[in-house]
């Protein structure tokens, strides 16, 4: 129970590099498999393992494919996050879809994607594309059954001060 407090640019990140991070609930430990192509033309592979992961690629790499499994359990499946439910996206024979993101040229300098779910039911619920290191300020709650706030006071690049807040089960 309790709160977890996450900066995306506390990760370590190298100026240049492309960040690909994953956050996820404590609910099961996760597994981020990242494929891509490095500067030499040589496909290569990377796993990582935990309740948050990250793995740093020269910003040269190209055709980049993100996926994500359980560990223990099954992949983690696509759901149509336009939708405010997220219901699973199915194929033809109504079987749920691995997630996967593609990037053949030109990704996003920082890539963070949210899992969430159980070890048989688990999904991409969100996902942070960027340019450039912005910080990013997350308050997830461990405890589904309270709502959270987060407030946050900052000067802005004019000098000026700032204040911001939120509340929910994950507020970033």
């Amino acid at each position: 129970r309790g709160s977890s407090h996450r900066s995306a640019s506390s990760s370590a990140t190298l100026p240049g590099m492309i960040t690909l991070e994953m956050t996820c609930d404590m609910l099961c430990v996760r597994t981020m498999h990242v494929s891509y192509v490095d500067p030499d033309g040589n496909p290569r592979q990377k796993a990582k393992s935990g309740y948050h992961a990250t793995v740093l690629l020269l910003p040269t790499c190209t055709d980049i494919e993100v996926s994500f499994s359980v560990v223990g359990g099954t992949s983690v499946h696509k759901v149509d996050r336009s939708q405010a439910q997220s219901p699973w996206v199915k194929d033809a024979a109504g079987q749920c879809i691995p997630e996967r993101f593609v990037y053949t040229s030109n990704p996003p300098q920082h890539l963070q994607f949210f899992v969430r779910g159980t070890t048989l039911h688990s999904w991409v619920s969100d996902v942070d594309e960027r340019q450039g290191s912005q910080s990013l300020l997350e308050l997830v709650s461990r405890d589904f059954l309270c709502v959270v706030s987060m407030q946050v006071a900052y000067t802005d690049k004019n000098g000026c001060r700032q204040e911001w807040s939120g509340s929910g089960y994950k507020v970033k």
